[in-house]
């Protein structure tokens, strides 16, 4: 029986190493450098480097310099720190439900959520998947809103032959350790206008260069995932003790791995790093090979919906035009997730349930649970099949054949 982790993270020591001497010799500073591989890449003008995703928000916030007290619209299934990063400017978060069928914002929902105080949309292309760009612009311009996509999740994805984050008027992307595209939690704004992108810039600007210390230490935690998913580590002593402490419902991965943002002393406000020189190198290496990493990834989610297709029991992601879902991961719905994810594990299949929240329903956003009944009902029941680019064909079909298995058993 084969053992299959839910990931395997992007980021090598062989390829720290050369990013490494590549910026100890290189004759361009690598983040300017790699904004350009960038802005190129995606066919946007203007292209910045942040601290994370969250963070890259923020600044566009701030750029944007919306009235405070304005409405910024935000899919109600979403991670906890958009909205986060929307009340932390001053603004109001309206959640609008999502299209069960692909995770993504609503755009019907979005047409009844029309308000004289909004002032912006964030579009968010959810595990890899495209939202419907056309009909977001559309209501966009009918109201006089801005469009942000958020491209945390869908990095080097497309949209009707045009590349996410080139769409709206602005983007950000998270470079995590577990993203496509990995730069030890660093991001990017791209935006196609020079006063915006100038002014985010200049909010940027005020934050600290990250320490060496720090640095080394997401470099250790990034191999040490890396490391972790070797076949060796992976079957001789990650898989026995998660299986252990399956029994107790506690997932250490997840606990582990969620991107919760240290927080500034005396605050409850994050404490944003910028990215140092060498998280440029590693950003231009990851690069490079990131649309052949994607068409992996497209290989393995259209063999494994292909295999699942019809399955009793179980929702799997709606086809996507082609392009328009890079399957950063394999959503699928079943009634009992903690039963579903038990079982998979023990037929040597590692699965997560994700990190995203029904927003809408925290307490500090005033809960509107029925505003939002898509979202609400596919957080419980969501379970994320492994689908990465190392996987073989061999491998996707035993996933399959496992999750047919344990849906019967």
């Amino acid at each position: 029986m084969p053992a299959i982790p839910r990931f395997q993270a992007p980021l090598s020591f062989a390829e720290m190493r050369e990013a490494w001497l590549a910026n100890q010799h290189g004759a361009h500073e690598p983040w300017p450098e790699f904004a350009r591989q960038f802005t190129r890449y995606l066919g946007t003008p203007y292209a910045v480097p942040t601290p994370s995703g969250r963070a890259g928000l923020a600044a566009l916030l701030y750029a944007f310099d919306f009235p405070p007290g304005s409405e910024v619209i935000v899919p109600a299934l979403t991670f906890h720190s958009v909205p986060a990063a929307v009340t932390q400017a001053g603004l109001r978060p309206r959640f609008v439900d999502i299209d069960p069928s692909t995770c993504c914002l609503d755009p019907a929902g979005l047409e009844a959520a029309v308000n004289p105080s909004t002032r912006a949309v964030i579009a968010t292309h959810l595990y890899g998947r495209a939202c419907d760009m056309e009909r977001i612009a559309r209501l966009a311009a009918e109201h006089g809103w801005k469009v942000i996509e958020d491209c945390a999740q869908s990095c080097g994805g497309g949209y009707r032959g045009r590349r996410l984050g080139s769409l709206g008027d602005a983007a950000y992307f998270s470079f995590g350790p577990t993203k496509n595209l990995s730069a030890l939690w660093a991001g990017m704004i791209t935006a196609d206008s020079e006063p915006l992108i100038r002014r985010a810039a200049e909010w940027l600007s005020r934050l600290p260069r990250i320490s060496t210390m720090a640095l080394a230490r997401r470099a250790i935690f990034a191999l040490g995932m890396r490391g972790a998913t070797q076949s060796l580590i992976w079957r001789g002593l990650m898989f026995p003790a998660l299986k252990l402490f399956a029994r107790f419902k506690i997932d250490p991965i997840e606990a582990l791995t969620e991107e919760t943002p240290q927080a500034e002393p005396g605050s409850d406000r994050p404490a944003y790093w910028m990215p140092g020189p060498f998280q440029g190198a590693v950003a231009q290496s990851q690069l490079a090979k990131l649309d052949h990493e994607n068409g992996l990834r497209i290989r393995n989610g259209k063999l494994l919906r292909q295999l699942l297709e019809g399955t009793p029991g179980l929702q799997i992601p709606a086809a996507a035009p082609e392009g328009e879902n890079i399957f950063m991961s394999f959503p699928v719905h079943v009634a009992d997730r903690d039963r579903f994810r038990r079982r998979l594990l023990h037929l040597g299949v590692d699965t997560a349930s994700g990190y995203m929240s029904a927003c809408h329903t925290l307490p500090q956003y005033q809960p509107q649970a029925a505003a939002a009944p898509c979202a609400l009902e596919a957080i419980p029941r969501m379970v994320h099949l492994p689908v990465y680019p190392a996987l073989t064909s061999e491998q996707i079909e035993w996933i399959a054949q496992a999750v047919r298995t344990a849906l019967t058993q």
